[in-house]
């Protein structure tokens, strides 16, 4: 047998209340903001708002996840980090900055 030692490509957000995100910039203005995004299937999305709390979802079979903030994400700017682990336990990690104004 083959062990996967190989990291997934890092969990992208593609959306971010219903709009297109480009860039790793993003601006909120939803009190519990909605996201969408790609990474390797089957794979576990952590998505960490600072001390705003961790949310978690799971890539489907064509990559695709989504998840939404489970409590109101206050006003701030924050370092949010979005992880990809793959079934075999291999984590990539990238970094977004986050500005939040909807309350």
């Amino acid at each position: 047998f083959t062990v996967d030692r190989v990291a997934p490509e890092a969990a992208l957000i593609k959306t971010m209340n219903g709009k297109n995100v480009s860039g790793k910039a993003i601006t909120s203005t939803v009190a519990q903001p909605v996201l969408t995004g790609a990474a390797e299937a089957g794979s576990a999305i952590t998505v960490a708002f600072g001390e705003a709390g961790t949310y978690k979802a799971t890539a489907a079979a064509d990559g695709t996840w989504a998840l939404t903030a489970g409590a109101v994400v206050p006003d701030a700017k924050y370092s949010l980090v979005v992880t990809s682990t793959d079934p075999a336990g291999n984590a990539t990690a990238t970094t977004y900055t986050l500005t939040q104004n909807a309350n």
